[in-house]
């Protein structure tokens, strides 16, 4: 099976379908015009067809090498997809705080925490969550919650490692 063409090569051959020209397209991939075309070589041999046509005065694509343009064009455009989605996921979660508190607590403090905004972050969403102590103090060290709230922190070791904000007393 094989293991399929860098994106970064499918790029190449995208632009120089474009340009046809190969120092256009190392000019606009900023990079040096022999670089591309030994990329392109090696791409050719790896695949084992030309993509190109190339003369001392023009270059053109083969029919070979218009299917990999069609096909690499869909290729880049998933692969911008995928990091927008990624990119938007990450802004979403960077604005989610998760913070664990105790069943026992007060319950108003709880929702008033839910109502929490800061200003210039857009959308801050605060969730809060019922969990035991050990629970929220595992969840804290592995990422899963912004921060909790414990009750009597000293008797719990793996809280001294915690940075911790006294709220009540």
């Amino acid at each position: 099976m094989y293991p399929g063409i860098d994106l970064r090569l499918q790029r190449f051959v995208v632009v120089i379908a474009e340009e046809l020209n190969f120092s256009a397209a190392a000019k606009r991939l900023h990079i040096a015009q022999p670089a591309l075309s030994r990329a392109i070589r090696q791409l050719e041999n790896q695949i084992g067809f030309p993509l190109f046509i190339r003369s001392s005065r023009k270059v053109e694509l083969t029919g070979a090498g218009r299917e990999f343009v069609y096909e690499a064009r869909k290729a880049l455009h998933y692969s911008e997809k995928v990091a927008e989605l990624v990119n938007r996921n990450k802004m979403q979660s960077a604005h989610r705080l998760i913070i664990g508190y105790p069943p026992q607590f007060d319950a108003r403090f709880i929702i008033a925490l839910g109502k929490i905004g800061i200003p210039g972050l857009p959308k801050l969403q605060v969730k809060t969550k019922s969990s035991y102590t050990k629970e929220i103090l595992e969840k804290v060290r592995d990422g899963s919650f912004a921060g909790g709230i414990i009750v009597m922190p000293d008797e719990y070791p793996e809280a001294r490692r915690l940075k911790r904000i006294t709220l009540f007393r």
